[in-house]
């Protein structure tokens, strides 16, 4: 049976009687777990409550029945759906979705008709089908193609229309569920209906579970005209039942449209000789690598030949599949191609080249992959790849590649040059692992964040890039450029000057005399400049086999005042050429993912350069390196000259320092339990929290007195203690500081977890005398359960 959840209103527990519920669109969840049977006893108890005067206790003791799933409540919640409100006719519905009996079928029906709620409407529907009434089978058909006006009572004229769309919708899902195949031509005929929703996708998926007319239906449509239709057809078959499909595979496979060919290839044997001929003969690289990605690893021989096809993407794939293969062997003319294609293909084909090239070509690989890492015109992906691949070569090489990757200026390329050191800093080998946690220190403290490392990207018009050799022939002429960035004709200039638009020279190019003006002067003597001058390395190899930068390789940004404008006319100059991130946020980004790579690495100088971070004047900085010593006590015990730190931390004035510490101290250092005590009374509810988890030795009465805590942080907190513990007494004590405070989320979490705890709240629920407000946390505490 299927749990229909209708999140249809909400109801604030602490709200008068009078108050219902605010409008919001119903949702229909699928949940596939039922809970346990319960005894007769607590159901009874929870009718009593459906009885109640307060319509907000019923809908709450309706919502609880549904949770239990007991058909003993059916009878009960019939008589609710005649209830006033249409709260509780809502939520009496909802629970006989989960318990009603084949003699309620009537009932259930004439709330159908006749309740002119939306979501009563639908979730009639759902009860009717899980109890597989046949003679509602008239009615569901009927509102399958039509609204039923003169039968069926709705909630207003201006939403009826609506309003019918969802239940039309959930009569077609019905009719699937109880395999009606009589009605099989009143779906096709709603699909149909010009004026109508789109229905495919619901029919579709009703007609695969009506055995013979619906399944035959569909096979039907793999010869609509609309590839689309197939389509659909086609995947409704394949969740019903893929048997029916072997027949229609020769249809499929030659089938138009590459979608439903790409489909048909689940329905074909390995061993079948429509793969080698799809391989060889089909138009669409999608197909084609759709099938190396099904058939490629049983079948060598599809891997060899998709290996030649013309699509990088198969190639991609074909690659990906033999070479994950260790017996796999890689003849020298695939080595020599997978080379080829890592310096000339396309993303895809020469990122996968790139991973695979240290096994292909061994050492020889080395200076490839350190000409694609430092390559700034290459794909990001192909980089990373490469960059990832070093590991596989001698390490005290790729050690320098990687420190050089930690200044670039690319944010992905320095995170995996990190992680890759991070991995590198376990290495056995006593100095690859030190050279590794060396450079992860040197990233830590910022001695790589230089301005150097803040290199500028070029940033061209899409529509007219400007290439080097233009470039070139542009510097051996004056030039003059607009506020727009255009570079003027000496007619353009001579008009502009005349209507006293502002212009510019290039600085390189202006004459001494025009760049003599007394506000120059000043600029110059305030050490100002606006020229960019940047010296880019003569090759990818050499930018790698250095570190530092020259001294040339220097940005000096413009004055935020004289900084250019884009353009808004047509044709002007999209972007200009600006540094991907100036040398404040580099260093600080860079110091960030350093921090947060090393946290699982061993060394006494790691966590010194931690306990540094620890101390900086920056807060984000501080923040992090906190965060990083927690993540480092779940993997690694952390040293006891970590304990002055984290015990400053428990005093810092930010709460996620406080937090952090709090959470490393009680993990690892047993010693600062006395200054964790002081956070049970922090400002910050995730402080307390994280300090009633950290410390292993309170009292029960702190633990009890933490229920009561404005937080649902802090009671989880303390309701964990409280079922660690095992006291039977503390047990219900908790239960009953919750219900009396009104916290049914953290009762419903108790339930969820503790037997016992459901039977405490049951007998609660039993007191006839029990205030409203505890009533009401304890049904929707069930209800959540």
């Amino acid at each position: 049976m299927r749990l229909i959840v209708l999140a249809t209103r909400g109801r604030n527990l602490n709200e008068p009687p009078s108050s219902k519920y605010d409008e919001e669109e119903s949702a229909v969840m699928i949940a596939e777990n039922l809970p346990p049977k319960v005894s007769s006893a607590a159901v009874e108890i929870i009718l009593r409550r459906l009885k109640a005067e307060d319509e907000v206790v019923r809908c709450a003791a309706a919502r609880a029945l549904a949770a239990l799933g007991d058909a003993a409540a059916a009878p009960h919640l019939v008589e609710a759906l005649l209830d006033e409100d249409p709260d509780v006719r809502t939520d009496a519905m909802y629970a006989l979705v989960r318990c009603a009996r084949p003699e309620d079928a009537d009932a259930l029906r004439r709330s159908l008709l006749g309740d002119p709620v939306k979501e009563v409407k639908i979730l009639a529907i759902e009860a009717l089908a899980a109890v597989k009434d046949a003679a509602s089978l008239p009615l569901l058909m009927a509102l399958s193609k039509d609204r039923c006006d003169h039968d069926v009572a709705w909630e207003d004229e201006a939403g009826m229309w609506d309003d019918w769309l969802d239940v039309q919708l959930a009569a077609i899902a019905a009719l699937g569920e109880m395999a009606a195949q009589e009605a099989v031509q009143d779906m096709l005929l709603a699909r149909d209906d010009e004026m109508g929703q789109e229905l495919d996708d619901v029919v579709f998926a009703a007609l695969a579970k009506i055995p013979e007319s619906g399944i035959t239906t569909l096979l039907s449509l793999l010869r609509d005209s609309n590839p689309r239709v197939r389509e659909q057809a086609l995947i409704a078959l394949s969740k019903a039942n893929s048997d029916v499909l072997i027949t229609q595979v020769e249809l499929l496979v030659q089938d138009s449209s590459p979608q439903v060919r790409r489909l048909a290839l689940s329905c074909l044997d390995s061993e079948s000789s429509w793969v080698g001929r799809l391989l060889r003969d089909d138009p669409s690289d999608l197909v084609r690598q759709a099938l190396v990605e099904t058939f490629a690893e049983t079948r060598r021989d599809i891997a060899l030949m998709a290996l030649e096809d013309r699509s990088e993407g198969v190639r991609s794939a074909a690659l990906e599949v033999v070479l994950s293969r260790p017996e796999f062997q890689i003849s020298e003319d695939l080595a020599a191609n997978m080379q080829a294609w890592m310096m000339m293909s396309g993303q895809t084909l020469a990122a996968t080249c790139a991973k695979f090239l240290p096994r292909a070509c061994g050492t020889a690989a080395h200076a490839p992959l350190c000409e694609v890492v430092c390559d700034p015109e290459r794909a990001l992906e192909v980089r990373i790849a490469a960059l990832r691949a070093l590991k596989d070569l001698p390490l005290d090489a790729v050690i320098a590649v990687l420190k050089t990757c930690v200044s670039d200026p690319t944010r992905q390329i320095r995170a995996s040059a990190l992680s890759s050191l991070a991995t590198l800093s376990k290495a056995e080998d006593d100095a690859v692992a030190q050279s590794a946690r060396a450079a992860l220190v040197g990233a830590i403290s910022g001695q790589f964040a230089t301005e150097e490392a803040a290199k500028p990207v070029r940033a061209e018009s899409e529509e007219s890039p400007v290439e080097a050799s233009k470039v070139e022939d542009i510097a051996s002429h004056r030039v003059t450029i607009s506020q727009d960035g255009d570079i003027l004709s000496e007619d353009e200039v001579q008009a502009r000057k005349a209507r006293g638009e502002a212009i510019e020279c290039d600085p390189a190019q202006e004459k001494p005399e025009d760049r003599e003006s007394a506000g120059d002067r000043e600029r110059a003597e305030d050490g100002e400049s606006n020229v960019i001058d940047v010296t880019f390395p003569k090759s990818t190899l050499a930018a790698i086999q250095t570190i530092s930068t020259d001294a040339g390789d220097r940005i000096v940004s413009p004055r935020s005042g004289d900084a250019p404008q884009a353009s808004s006319k047509k044709g002007g100059k999209g972007k200009r050429r600006v540094p991907v991130d100036g040398p404040d946020s580099f260093a600080m980004d860079l110091r960030l993912v350093a921090l947060r790579v090393s946290a699982d690495c061993h060394g006494e100088d790691l966590e010194q350069a931690f306990c540094d971070a620890a101390e900086a004047t920056d807060l984000t900085l501080r923040i992090a390196a906190y965060a990083t010593l927690v993540q480092r006590s779940e993997v690694l015990p952390l040293s006891e000259s970590l304990l002055p730190a984290l015990i400053k931390g428990l005093g810092d004035e930010n709460p996620l320092i406080r937090g952090y510490a709090a959470q490393a101290i009680g993990k690892c250092l047993p010693h600062g339990e006395k200054e964790l005590e002081a956070l049970l009374d922090d400002a910050d509810a995730l402080v307390r929290a994280t300090a009633l988890r950290a410390i292993a030795s309170l009292p029960g009465e702190r633990v009890l007195l933490a229920l009561r805590d404005d937080s649902s942080f802090v009671r989880q907190a303390a309701m964990e203690r409280v079922l660690a513990g095992g006291s039977p007494k503390e047990l219900t004590q908790s239960i009953a500081i919750l219900l009396e405070e009104g916290f049914s989320s953290n009762l419903a979490e108790v339930c969820r977890q503790s037997a016992e705890a459901q039977k405490y709240l049951i007998t609660a629920l039993a007191a006839e005398d029990l205030a409203r407000k505890p009533t009401l946390a304890g049904l929707e505490a069930i209800a959540s359960a």
